[in-house]
């Protein structure tokens, strides 16, 4: 041909044989009308088809050079890339992205959160549902008969996101989906929020909760308990207006769940709910009872969170308690199990 269209990289071999097929294709156009000229070119477009097949072949072995000899990116250790990045982009971005960096490197935050499954326990009408609908804004009591009764009969389920604030106190700088507005949490809550306190745009996620309402009526104890059984940890409700006798409604579920195995103090949360309608006193004292009803169990140095679910109150606190979890209550479960047959 005429004109050949090549790659940008020659070698040496290559480069004659175009030079050559150039000047071959000059003289055969100068010497059509001789029969030798016409053999010229015969030999000529069977060279040619030989220089595209050695063009093509020099081209593969460029590339397979270039693969062998270049070199190995020497790759830093995770911490020291960490602080390069970090460094990048507090130089080169807003202010708030850099705060959001620097909240990350804090340990506030998680990239990958891990589902938390916790099943929500205790006694019948102790505002378990209201704190369900607290922490995810939704209501788990959708049947007309629960609704009537104003209690809890089959399992409900829910799921919600925790957040943490960098610009707001610790510990009470966390907070639940269940605070946001119903189009940004359904049907999932975003992976950033604005604190409701101090209107920071930032938030992170730092745990992804799948919460699970069980029924508290002493009836229906059966019902609770296989709810309850492949769950990571447990949240105790007991209303600061009940009293926790020998023979009382909460003692009877703090027996079943010790015998259960849903008692262990690392993945337990003891919620003392409804203290708006006490005393401040009265509100002490009554933790008093909690802490001897739980004295001879496994979760005798379990945390005690006072709530008000109704008004939203101790939200926070309670949002970083369940941050705090960590690990399977299974393998503590089947612990347990097998201590208290033997």
């Amino acid at each position: 041909p005429e004109c050949i269209i090549a790659p940008r990289s020659f070698t040496t071999t290559t480069k004659e044989a175009i030079t050559t097929l150039a000047t071959a294709n000059l003289t055969s156009k100068e010497n059509k009308k001789t029969p030798e000229a016409t053999t010229h070119m015969k030999m000529h477009h069977i060279s040619d088809s030989k220089v595209g097949t050695a063009i093509a072949s020099e081209t593969k072995l460029a590339k397979m050079q270039t693969k062998t000899t270049t070199k190995p990116t020497l790759t830093s250790p995770r911490g020291v890339t960490k602080k390069m990045e970090r460094s990048q982009l507090q130089a080169s971005s807003t202010p708030m992205e850099a705060e959001e960096a620097k909240s990350e490197d804090d340990g506030t935050t998680v990239t990958d959160p891990d589902t938390l499954c916790i099943a929500i326990i205790g006694s019948v009408a102790n505002g378990k549902t209201s704190l369900v609908k607290a922490l995810s804004g939704e209501n788990t009591a959708k049947f007309a008969s629960e609704k009537k009764l104003n209690m809890t009969i089959r399992l409900g389920y829910a799921d919600f996101s925790i957040y943490r604030c960098p610009r707001c106190p610790y510990p009470f700088n966390a907070f639940s989906s269940g605070l946001l507005p119903k189009k940004q949490r359904h049907p999932i809550p975003p992976a950033k929020a604005t604190c409701p306190k101090c209107k920071h745009k930032c938030c992170r996620v730092i745990r992804k909760v799948s919460i699970l309402d069980a029924p508290g009526h002493h009836e229906l104890i059966a019902t609770m308990l296989s709810g309850a059984a492949l769950v990571d940890a447990c949240i105790f409700v007991v209303a600061a207006d009940q009293d926790l006798g020998a023979n009382s409604a909460g003692m009877l579920h703090i027996r079943c769940a010790q015998a259960a195995g849903l008692l262990q103090s690392r993945r337990l949360v003891v919620v003392q709910n409804k203290i708006d309608l006490k005393t401040i006193q009265q509100c002490a004292e009554h933790s008093y009872q909690i802490q001897d009803a739980l004295r001879h169990t496994s979760a005798s140095d379990a945390v005690i969170v006072p709530t008000a679910a109704n008004r939203k109150i101790g939200i926070d606190y309670l949002c970083h308690q369940i941050s705090q979890i960590r690990g399977v209550l299974l393998d503590s479960k089947s612990s347990s199990s097998s201590s208290s047959s033997s």
